[in-house]
Parts: structure tokens; C-alpha cells; sequence
């Protein structure tokens, strides 16, 4: 007879086993398009507000988010597509909240894009784990505007970003990590995901070197 501890162990084990296997498809052999896309990860007040549920180190809030609008002004100028990836956690994702906390709950106002940052560039596509790519009608967005290289900036960079890049990367494309419009903790712990997203195979660039004359290429 299974006890109902062990059963609830074995269901939450089979979900998250089924969660992974949906998020880390791997496709590098696909011939991805031209096309550049801005994809901007978790940039929630809970994220970008100093008194958000779970904030980034207050010392980058300011210089991310100016990089972060420079960013979206530079993709308008250039007709380069935005995407927005944000968690959305529902109230009753208890495993997530155990270990994760209770930031960016679904109808909480937390969950909102800050509103520092320009919110209206392009659509949105809601999350429930640290990888955009969990989604798939984000990957379906990318797909339809024939897109290959991925300009990527948020938070946190240890987590959700470095999980997306990482999934980007191993699907094909070209990935450019923008290093003053992403956060973390502490600058110890944006640097260190940094140095381990060039180890993945991401460009990492600052905001001003990839809006220098000629360096956007779509």
C-alpha cells in the first residue's frame, strides 16, 4: 500500500519530470531565418521595485532599466520585433512557491510589467519556470517572424536567463546578451552568469556596443 506522503512524492516527482522534458527539447540542427528579435525576460515590478517581493540588487535597477528602454528604442528604430517573457505563477503552484517564494503571482500586482520600463513594444507570453522557451507559442512567435538571433536582457541572469539563452542556444540561434540590461542579487552573482553564459556560447555585449552604428543587423 503507498502511503499518501510517498504518493504525493511520486506525483510531484512524475510532473516535474514532465515539465523538464516539455522545456529542454533540443533542435540545433534547425535552420533558423534572419530575423533579430529583443526578448525581454521577467522585467516585473516584484523583480524591478526595491519594494517587490523578491527585487535584484537596488544598485542595477536603475542602469538596467535605462538600458533596457535604450534597448526597445534601438529595436523601433531598427523595425526589430520585442518579445516579453514573464512569470506568472498561479497561487496554487505550491512546490514553486516553496522554493521560490511568492513573487510574480498570477493577479498580483507584482506581476505587472514595471512601470519604468516601456511596456507596449510587443506581446507577451506568460511563464511558470525560469525557461521562456516552456511556452510554446513563444517559440511558435520566434518561428513566425522567421527569427534566428535573439537579443536577450532581464532578470534574473542566473536563473531565467541563463535558462532561456541555454535553450535558445541548443535550438539554433544566435544569442547576444546584453550585460548592462540584466540583473541579479548582487553584481558577483549578474557576473558570474555572465562568464557562464559566454561558456554556453552567448555574444555578450554592452548596450552601447550593440547600438553603435552598423552593429544591428537584421
Amino acid at each position: 500500500m503507498i502511503r499518501p506522503k510517498s504518493a504525493l512524492m511520486v506525483a510531484a516527482t512524475l510532473c516535474l519530470m514532465f515539465v523538464l522534458s516539455a522545456c529542454n527539447g533540443e533542435n540545433a540542427n534547425v535552420n533558423r531565418g534572419p530575423g533579430t528579435a529583443l526578448v525581454l525576460i521577467d522585467l516585473q515590478t516584484d523583480y524591478l521595485s526595491t519594494s517587490g517581493k523578491k527585487p535584484i540588487a537596488q544598485d542595477q535597477i536603475a542602469p538596467l532599466v535605462s538600458a533596457v528602454n535604450s534597448l526597445i528604442q534601438a529595436a523601433r528604430a531598427q523595425a526589430f520585433p520585442v518579445v516579453y517573457s514573464m512569470n506568472l505563477i498561479s497561487q496554487f503552484d505550491f512546490f514553486h512557491i516553496f522554493k521560490h517564494g511568492t513573487a510574480a503571482l498570477r493577479y498580483s500586482p507584482g506581476q505587472m510589467i514595471d512601470p519604468q520600463v516601456d511596456s507596449v513594444a510587443g506581446p507577451y507570453f506568460a511563464k511558470s519556470s525560469e525557461d521562456a522557451f516552456c511556452n510554446s507559442e513563444f517559440s511558435n512567435h520566434l518561428d513566425a517572424l522567421d527569427t534566428g538571433n535573439l537579443v536577450v536582457a532581464g532578470v534574473y541572469a542566473d536563473k531565467s536567463v541563463l535558462a532561456t539563452v541555454k535553450t535558445a542556444i541548443a535550438n539554433g540561434y544566435k544569442v547576444t546578451v546584453i550585460s548592462d540590461a540584466v540583473g541579479s542579487s548582487s553584481d558577483d552573482a549578474r557576473d558570474a552568469a555572465l562568464e557562464e553564459l559566454k561558456t554556453a556560447g552567448a555574444k555578450v555585449e554592452t548596450s552601447a556596443e550593440f547600438r553603435a552604428p552598423g552593429a544591428m543587423k537584421s
